[in-house]
This record gives structure tokens, C-alpha cells and sequence, in this order.
């Protein structure tokens, strides 16, 4: 690791030198000092710390098991009796890294991040949800795996999480089988239902809100689009003003991916555990976003055959007369924050930009603040 050059470290481990140091002396306390995988004690002796983390992150950058052990010369076995144990470090060295907002002040703060970096449309909103569809091996007979295959055949985990303007994840939740639709796994995860950081979202009043896809319930606190094509001006401004600023959570899902290689292919760990691998991902991809520390182009492995594209949790319609039906019960739904919405858009003379003018000016400029790699 030492006689990497610095851009093939960051190829490596997805992380710069100085975020890797910075990481190792957090984390280090909570590691064993000397794993020992039997009486005798390790034939290379103890297993820094800088090799547990170096390891675990090509792991999560989509390395294989046994390229991790050769490269960081390691038995796999040596390899997997601490990989879970530094996963469980990050966890809980950095969860402070990603949390709701807690206080009025902290719901202004997000609000703010959003109308500085995507424009004053659609003040009040701090954080943008959607789900996202985690493919894993086939789960063995014991956890039923037709209760992970989602609507595209594939087996997967049903992961919810928020982000911010900046794309920081807010909140993550993956404790859904990929059959489970977005709003089931919405109103019926840990943190929604949980009687004080639920109440905060649950309890979110004027003018803080939250946006997310149709595949969700309309509430007072979380503004969907409106369906449909061909719609009044009011509408198609709303719409299109609501879809800029939710790319946040989409962009923040690809951003996740770009770095950790792990989310390109069926994830290779036990179903129980998905949720730890993807809430240290998205632990780190924050920690990285908070030093500066973009992403590099991602590294494909030789060895692979094939790597999934993102893949954005579906609505999980049983049918399409549940899609219809569902549909028209939204039509003829509104709440008061989202007519107020719109009759601000109107009133402000805020349409839909002609098309060209936002992407050429102020969303890639936007964009530049957070990501200058991007520009």
C-alpha cells in the first residue's frame, strides 16, 4: 500500500490517502489489535489496522475474495474474520454522519443547502426519498427467496434513503425484500415508524417538506408529481420544478455505485447483512463528500461478466389495474402545501425552462459547486 502512488491508491481504495489515514485512527480502537485466527497467532504476524480497512474497502470497491487476500497477503479466511468487524467500525464511528435533521435550525440548514445549489423554486424542501433495488445472490430456502425477487427477476434488498441538496444521505433503510414496493417499505421501516425520528419526518409541518416519485402515498409532509400527461402549465411547472430538485437522491444513488463496485454485481454476503454493507457505503460516500474527496472512474475487474447498471426500486405494481386504479385515486388528491406550491410557481410566472437553458447554464453550474469533476 505504501509504494502506491497517490492516484493508485484512490484507484484502489476509492478513498484518498488523507481520508484513509483518517479513517484507520477512528476506527482503530474498535478493531482487535491482533486478530487471531487460531492458538499459534497469524504466520505474518498481527494484521494492522491499515491492512483491515485496506481490505475491507477493496471488498466494497467490488474486488474479489481472493484477489483481496493475495494482494494484502492474507489467507481468505484471515480476510473474512475481520471484514464484518471493520464494517461494524464504520458503522459505528461515523453514523453521525448521516442523520435527519433534528431541530428547526438544522430543517433550515437543509432547506438552504437545497435552494443554493437548485434554485429557489421549491422553498422549504430539505431532503429527497426513493428506493433502491440492492441485487444479492439467491438467498438460500431458509429466508424465502421469491420474497426477493423483484419485478425485473432479480433477487434483491429494498434499500430507502434520503439525501440532501449536497447528495449526502440522510437516512438509509434496507430492511425490505426487493418484492416489497417503495411506499410499503416507506411507511413501514425502523426509522419511519420509530416514535421520535419518525415523528420528525412524520410530523414535518410548513413550510418543510420532502419530494419523492409516484411510487409513494402523497402526505402532507412528502410532495409526489402529478400524473399524467399533457398536463395544465401550473402542473407541468410544479412537475418539473419537483423532478429537479428529487434527482438529488437518484444522483446520490449513482454517485454511491460510482465509488463502490460492490452495487455493480449481485452482492456477495448474506442477506442479514446487506443492510450493514450498504449503510457503511453510505456512511463513507458522506465522510468523502464532506472532506472533498470525489470519486475516481470506476475500476472493472477482469474477472467479471457482467455489471449491473443502476437500478432504481420500481413502484411494485401488482398490475397494471392496480397502477390504474392507484393512479385515479391520486388524480383527484391534493393536499395544501402542494396546491400552495403551485400556485406560488404561478403566481412567479415559473414555468418549465425552454429546453437547453437549464442544462446549459445553471444546473451544470450548480452541479460544479458540489462536484467540480463534474463540470
Amino acid at each position: 500500500m505504501d509504494s502506491l502512488s497517490d492516484g493508485r491508491f484512490k484507484a484502489r481504495y476509492r478513498v484518498s490517502r488523507a481520508t484513509f489515514d483518517m479513517i484507520v485512527e477512528r476506527i482503530a480502537p474498535d478493531l482487535d489489535p491482533a486478530d487471531r485466527t487460531k492458538p499459534g497467532g497469524c504466520p505474518n504476524g498481527p494484521i494492522s489496522a491499515q491492512l483491515k480497512l485496506g481490505s475491507t474497502l477493496r471488498f466494497l470497491a467490488g474486488s474479489n475474495h481472493l484477489d483481496i487476500a493475495d494482494l494484502h497477503a492474507m489467507s481468505p479466511a484471515s480476510f473474512y474474520s475481520h471484514l464484518y468487524k471493520v464494517i461494524d467500525a464504520i458503522n459505528n464511528c461515523f453514523a453521525d454522519e448521516m442523520r435527519f435533521p433534528q431541530t428547526a435550525a438544522e430543517l433550515e440548514e437543509q432547506s438552504r443547502i437545497m435552494s443554493d445549489n437548485w434554485g429557489a423554486q421549491f422553498l422549504g424542501c430539505v431532503a429527497a426519498l426513493d428506493g433502491l433495488a440492492v441485487h444479492v445472490r439467491k438467498p438460500h430456502l431458509a429466508d424465502a427467496p421469491m420474497g426477493f425477487m423483484n419485478r425485473k427477476g432479480s433477487f434483491s434488498v429494498n434499500v430507502q434513503a434520503m439525501a440532501n441538496g449536497n447528495r449526502k444521505f440522510l437516512m438509509m433503510s434496507a430492511e425490505h425484500q426487493g418484492a416489497c414496493n417503495d411506499s410499503i417499505a416507506w411507511t413501514t421501516c425502523q426509522f419511519f415508524t420509530h416514535p421520535t425520528a419518525g415523528l420528525r419526518v412524520r410530523g414535518l409541518k410548513p413550510p418543510y417538506f420532502i419530494v419523492a416519485d409516484a411510487a409513494y402515498a402523497l402526505t402532507d409532509y412528502l410532495l409526489t408529481p402529478y400524473d399524467g400527461k399533457s398536463l395544465p402549465p401550473d402542473k407541468d411547472a410544479y412537475n418539473f420544478w419537483h423532478s429537479h430538485y428529487r434527482i438529488n437522491i437518484e444522483c446520490a444513488f449513482g454517485l454511491l455505485q460510482r465509488r463502490w463496485g460492490i452495487f455493480r454485481r449481485d452482492m456477495e454476503v448474506d442477506t442479514h447483512r446487506v443492510g450493514f454493507v450498504v449503510k457503511a457505503c453510505m456512511l463513507l460516500h458522506n465522510l468523502c463528500i464532506e472532506e472533498g474527496d470525489h470519486p475516481v472512474n470506476p475500476v472493472y475487474d477482469s474477472e467479471r461478466n457482467f455489471v449491473y447498471g443502476l437500478d432504481l426500486q420500481s413502484d411494485g405494481f401488482a398490475d397494471e389495474e392496480d397502477e390504474l386504479e392507484r393512479s385515479a385515486v391520486r388524480a383527484n388528491k391534493d393536499v395544501p402545501l402542494r396546491l400552495r406550491m403551485r400556485n406560488r410557481l404561478a403566481l412567479r410566472g415559473i414555468v418549465r425552462p425552454a429546453r437547453g437553458r437549464l442544462g446549459s447554464s445553471n444546473r451544470r453550474s450548480a452541479a460544479a459547486r458540489i462536484y467540480p469533476y463534474s463540470a
